[in-house]
C-alpha cells in the first residue's frame, strides 16, 4: 500500500509575503516556466525531469483573481487570488508522475478534482502556523491493511469494507532568503507546508464497534520559495517514511514501510509572457507563437498552426498529464511564415486533457511554448 498522496499535494503552490498576493503572479497569460527535477528514488541513485508551466488563463470576477496554470506533468492549477489570500483547486496535479507509479490508493483520492483550500496569505507572521486544511476521502479498505490488522479468535477483529484517510495541511511562513538558481537571482519568500496523514478505520470485535486511528506520516515538510512577479522559483521535500505503528499489527503479518522519495525543483528559465522571450530581447511574438489548435475539444482530429519569422529547428510533440510523450509530430527545420501540422488520435486515447509542446531553436536560442488540448470521446 502505497501513499503516495503526498506528491500531489507538493505541487500547490504556498504563500507569500506582500499586501496583495497577485504582486507574486504574471498578470498575463502566456507566462512560461521551465523547472528541473531532481528526485531522489528509494535506492538513493538519482533521476530528473523536466517539467514546463504555463499561464494559459486570467480572469476577473469582482475583487478576485483566477490564474490557470497548464504544466507538463503536473496538470491543471487554479489559482484564486484575493487581497493578501490565495486559494487553489487542483486537477490531477502530480508533480513527480511519470517517475512514480500510480498506485489505486492515489487513483481514488484523485478521481475527481481536490476541494478548493486556502494555501497562504501574504501577511503571515514569521515561524507562525496557519490555516489547517483537511483532505478526507474514503476508500475501499486494503487487503494488505486487513491481513496486517485482522485476527481471529476470542479477540477476533474485522475491519469494515472502506476507510477514511485524511491529510491535514497548514503553512509557516520563514525568513526572507535570496536564492541563486539557474534561472537566476531571486529575492523569495520562503513558506514551509506541513502536512500529515492518517488512516481512520472502523471493526467489528466480539464486545462491539472499535475505532481507530492510524497515524501513516506526521510533519512532512515541503518547503517553496516565491518570488515577486515571477510566483514559484523552487521547491523541495525531503525523503521520509511513511509505516503504521507495530503495536497494532500482528506479529507475523509486518505491514511494509513506504519509503518517499525525495525532491528538488528548480527554475530554469521563465518568459513572463507570451510575447518576452528569455533568450534575448526581441519579441517572442515576432519569432514564434503557437496558435490554439481548432477544433478545440476535437475528436478524433484538430489542427495545430504555430508562426515562424525566421528558419528554426522546430519540434511539435503531444504530452498527457503524467508527463509522458504521447507522439512527436514534428521534427525539422522549417522556414518563416505560418505553418499547421493536423494531430489525428491514431492510438486511440482516451479522453481528457494533451498539452502541445513547441520547441523551437532560432539563432538567439531556444524558444518553448506549451498550450493545453482537450480530446473528447
Amino acid at each position: 500500500m502505497k501513499y503516495t498522496l503526498l506528491l500531489l499535494l507538493s505541487l500547490t503552490f504556498t504563500t507569500l509575503n506582500a499586501q496583495d498576493a497577485k504582486d507574486y503572479f504574471p498578470q498575463t497569460s502566456g507566462a512560461a516556466w521551465q523547472y528541473r527535477v531532481d528526485v531522489t528514488l528509494n535506492d538513493s541513485t538519482t533521476t530528473s525531469f523536466t517539467r514546463n508551466d504555463v499561464l494559459t488563463a486570467v480572469s476577473d470576477t469582482a475583487d478576485v483573481r483566477y490564474i490557470t496554470l497548464t504544466s507538463i506533468p503536473a496538470g491543471v492549477q487554479t489559482l484564486k487570488l484575493r487581497g493578501d489570500s490565495v486559494r487553489a483547486s487542483l486537477n490531477l496535479a502530480l508533480p513527480l508522475a511519470g517517475v512514480l507509479e500510480l498506485d489505486s490508493l492515489t487513483a481514488n483520492l484523485l478521481g475527481g478534482n481536490t476541494p478548493e483550500t486556502t494555501l497562504f496569505t501574504t501577511n503571515a507572521p514569521l515561524g507562525q502556523l496557519n490555516e489547517q486544511n483537511t483532505l478526507r476521502q474514503r476508500i475501499e479498505t486494503p487487503q494488505q491493511l486487513r491481513d496486517a490488522i485482522e485476527t481471529d479468535g476470542v479477540f477476533a477483529f474485522t475491519l469494515s469494507d472502506s476507510l477514511d484517510v485524511v491529510v491535514t495541511q497548514s503553512f509557516r511562513r520563514e525568513a526572507n532568503e535570496l536564492l541563486i538558481l539557474p534561472a537566476g537571482e531571486y529575492e523569495t519568500i520562503h513558506i514551509q507546508t506541513i502536512l500529515a496523514m492518517s488512516a481512520e478505520i472502523e471493526g467489528q470485535t466480539a464486545f462491539g464497534t472499535l475505532r481507530l486511528t492510524l497515524p501513516l506520516l506526521e510533519d512532512y515538510i515541503l518547503y517553496s520559495w516565491y518570488s515577486a512577479g515571477t510566483g514559484l522559483v523552487r521547491q523541495k521535500a525531503d525523503p521520509r517514511v511513511i509505516s503504521v505503528a507495530d503495536s497494532l499489527l500482528q506479529a507475523d503479518t509486518p505491514l511494509d514501510s513506504i519509503a518517499i522519495p525525495g525532491f528538488d525543483m528548480q527554475l530554469t528559465e521563465f518568459s513572463p509572457t507570451a510575447e518576452t522571450s528569455t533568450a534575448s530581447s526581441t519579441p517572442l511574438a515576432s519569432q514564434v507563437r503557437l496558435h490554439a489548435n481548432y477544433p478545440n475539444p476535437f475528436n478524433p482530429t484538430t489542427t495545430i498552426p504555430f508562426e515562424l519569422d525566421q528558419t528554426a529547428r522546430v519540434s511539435l510533440s503531444i504530452w498527457d498529464v503524467r508527463g509522458a510523450r504521447v507522439v512527436v509530430l514534428l521534427d525539422q527545420t522549417l522556414g518563416p511564415g505560418m505553418h499547421q501540422v493536423q494531430f489525428q488520435n491514431a492510438r486511440n486515447l482516451s479522453s481528457g486533457v494533451y498539452f502541445v509542446r513547441l520547441e523551437a531553436q532560432t539563432v538567439s536560442g531556444v524558444i518553448r511554448q506549451v498550450q493545453p488540448i482537450t480530446l473528447v470521446k
